[in-house]
């Protein structure tokens, strides 16, 4: 699920051979042996040669590469305490390239600032949506201002927080 043009992939010097390798000569069979995760794939490959007279000859390999991947990063750019909320400036990008595909999906500069910091970040830190959260903005025991509208007609009084609640949520007063 990658794009094509952030790819890198390197194959071993001594499968050279076999890759330059072109049809119409040649009909290739390819199979994947390892290609879960980026770092070292591989692939069995049986190249297929006409022999003339019907015959045909065949020959298996395996194909052995390192894949690499471009990817656009959000890192720490100073320390960042859990709960403290981040600022444009606690952030950087940097496109790097990595060996391996993060579990979850990394976090952009939309998603982070603003919004603060769920456990202590160390600079050099890469974000994912897992390390931030909403900034909640009624806390327990905080005083709220509660307005209810119906047509024309408007209420507001204040209440006592019970939760704890970030927009858009429903809280208990």
């Amino acid at each position: 699920e990658l794009p094509l043009e952030s790819l890198q992939i390197s194959f071993d010097d001594g499968d050279e051979k076999l890759l330059n390798l072109t049809e119409p000569q040649f009909k290739f069979q390819v199979e994947p042996r390892r290609v879960r995760n980026l770092g070292t794939v591989s692939w069995d490959v049986t190249a297929i040669a006409d022999a003339g007279g019907g015959g045909a000859a065949t020959q298996k390999a395996v194909i052995t590469a390192t894949a690499r991947a471009w990817q656009q990063q959000l890192v720490a750019n100073r320390p960042i305490s859990g709960r403290q909320v981040i600022r444009p400036d606690d952030v950087v990008e940097r496109r790097a390239l990595v060996d391996t595909l993060p579990d979850g999906p990394l976090a952009t500069r939309d998603q982070v600032v603003g919004q603060q910091a769920a456990l202590d970040l160390k600079p050099g830190t890469v974000l994912n949506c897992r390390m931030v959260q909403a900034v909640p903005l009624a806390r327990v025991g905080q005083l709220v201002t509660v307005t209810l509208r119906m047509g024309a007609v408007q209420v507001r009084t204040v209440a006592k927080a019970v939760d704890e609640g970030t927009f858009g949520q429903s809280i208990r007063v």
